[in-house]
């Protein structure tokens, strides 16, 4: 049987290995100096080099001839031992399949052990990640304090399932995602070495869809060349074809029609992608990477591209983004895409951010223009409005109307609330009266005064109010609570009389009168009409003035 590629062109030198340059010179430092930690955890993911590395290491730290650079020589006995993998004191276990306290314990027991063959004994843990609890907690001992003879390494791609106590004793080497170019190049060597030749840009292609693993890669080169003979080079389509991956011809298409909202023609090309071997997920996910290399030629050549291509993309990888999910826990995943595209065409016939905010025309027109002029306030700040200070008259010993201190450093008669006297040059109106129970903090009083109580005026001494009997029944507690609060913060003399007519109309309906009078010069907006239509649920929630 054929060995694998990524088995047979597996490092056995430290200039073999691929793209990890810097934690080779690390790994070599460490062995000349003497000063490889007795615990070693590597990590990373897939097939970036872990387990070649650990292998590597033990290799070198049991040779007994390395060279200057600290290679193994692949000649001597233990070399030639862990090169037949029957080396009895190199152990390398898989921790997926041996997840046990009693493995580690049998791992523990052979420590004290001397080594036979070669100075050191060394176990490869792989996958640690997957030890018990109970595994980890039987390690933590040894491996703080192991035998100067035994060393441990590790090799996880998950290193948050690892206990921190573990960590923190151990030596951590974070190998790196394998640089396309690297890749691409590598692939290519080992292409050549097998007697086959391919197009630069089929290495490209392998190298990406791997993602920076070395192993993922030799995989996918190995299904490529599985179509090829040495005789005839492998072309690009013939690689996207094994690999299942749309073509740049194809998705340029599927993004026209996705620009002209196109869904039948979107529909029908993923169909026709899909009855050629790929997979939906696959498909979405290259569609979501066309948008984003899209986005980014906007950002580097905003002058090719309209101003609102940014926000058309976003709202598409917004929508992607979301069906990539859909997409994926379905059990009908080329429906769901489908779905997808069909939602990322409609909205193109929406409009964008940019294009709303060009419907409005800018405020300072006319009303008579169907723009909103400036003379529209934002509701926000017209809800209470105080043309007049409060001038309250203080006696020498009250406090300031907010029930501030006056200069009283005794905490008793700072705590509590003095009364403050008001007169009726400080309450000459509904916004002087409301103040006035804000700042006495009557949140209660305020709240009905604000929404059902409509101002008339003084006749002498008595303030003159009217209570809206349309908007709700007066509460019973709420005339003596109001009289209560004169009697406390009014001069002496000063009450309340409730009038049966209205001359003015309460806070609240002022407001309400004023928005609606708002959204009726709104809607004669064109800008907003054409909103309104599009959405017909849609309601103007609020007019700010930009």
């Amino acid at each position: 049987m054929s060995m694998g590629l990524a088995r047979k062109y597996r490092p056995t030198l430290f200039r073999d290995v691929v793209g990890q340059d810097l934690f080779v010179r690390i790994l070599r430092n460490a062995l000349a100096e003497g000063r490889l930690s007795s615990g070693l955890l590597l990590t990373g993911i897939r097939g970036v080099g872990k387990t070649t590395l650990a292998r590597l290491v033990a290799k070198a730290l049991s040779c007994t001839s390395r060279d200057a650079d600290q290679e193994p020589c692949n000649g001597c006995p233990s070399c030639l031992a862990l090169i037949q993998d029957k080396h009895v004191d190199i152990l390398e276990m898989d921790a997926a399949s041996h997840t046990g306290v009693d493995d580690i314990r049998q791992i523990l027991d052979s420590c004290s052990y001397k080594p036979l063959l070669g100075h050191c004994k060394i176990y490869i843990i792989d996958e640690v990640h997957m030890l018990s609890k109970s595994a980890f907690n039987a390690l933590l001992k040894t491996l703080e304090e192991p035998p100067a003879h035994v060393t441990f390494i590790f090799a996880t791609t998950d290193v948050n399932k690892v206990p921190l106590t573990v960590i923190s004793r151990c030596q951590q080497l974070h190998l790196h995602r394998v640089k396309s170019d690297i890749l691409a190049k590598h692939l290519k060597d080992i292409a050549e070495q097998e007697g086959y030749g391919a197009e630069q840009s089929v290495y490209d292609v392998l190298a990406q869809y791997s993602e920076g693993g070395v192993r993922d890669a030799l995989s996918l080169l190995e299904r490529v060349l599985l179509i090829s003979s040495p005789q005839s080079p492998i072309t690009l389509d013939d690689a996207l074809s094994v690999l299942g991956l749309p073509r740049t011809q194809w998705l340029e298409q599927w993004f026209d029609c996705l620009h002209h909202g196109n869904g039948a023609s979107m529909v029908d090309l993923i169909r026709q992608q899909y009855h050629q071997g790929s997979e939906p997920i696959t498909l979405l996910s290259h569609c979501m990477q066309w948008i984003h290399e899209k986005t980014m030629a906007c950002l580097n050549h905003p002058a090719q591209h309209p101003s609102i291509a940014l926000d058309r993309y976003d709202q598409w990888w917004q929508l992607g983004q979301k069906g990539l999910s859909e997409v994926s826990a379905s059990p009908f995943p080329l429906l769901a895409l489908e779905m997808v595209t069909l939602r990322m065409a409609y909205m193109t016939h929406f409009p964008t951010q940019s294009q709303i905010l060009s419907f409005i025309e800018p405020f300072g027109q006319k009303a008579n223009t169907g723009a909103v002029g400036s003379s529209v306030r934002p509701i926000a700040e017209s809800k209470v409005s105080h043309p007049h200070a409060l001038s309250p008259t203080h006696h020498p010993s009250q406090a300031s109307p907010l029930g501030q201190s006056t200069g009283e450093s005794d905490p008793e008669k700072t705590t509590k609330t003095p009364a403050v006297v008001w007169n009726q040059s400080s309450i000459a109106s509904l916004d002087n009266l409301l103040l006035a129970l804000a700042q006495a903090r009557e949140g209660l009083l305020h709240a009905h005064v604000r929404s059902n109580v409509s101002w008339v005026g003084w006749d002498n001494a008595a303030l003159v109010l009217h209570w809206d009997k349309t908007r709700g029944a007066m509460p019973k507690t709420f005339a003596a609570s109001f009289d209560q609060f004169f009697k406390h913060h009014m001069e002496k003399g000063c009450h309340i009389r409730w009038n049966d007519t209205a001359h003015s109309l309460s806070q609240m309906a002022q407001e309400e009168q004023k928005r609606a009078h708002y959204d009726a010069l709104a809607k004669q907006n064109s800008g907003i009409q054409t909103i309104l239509n599009t959405f017909p649920d849609a309601t103007i929630e609020q007019i700010t003035k930009l």
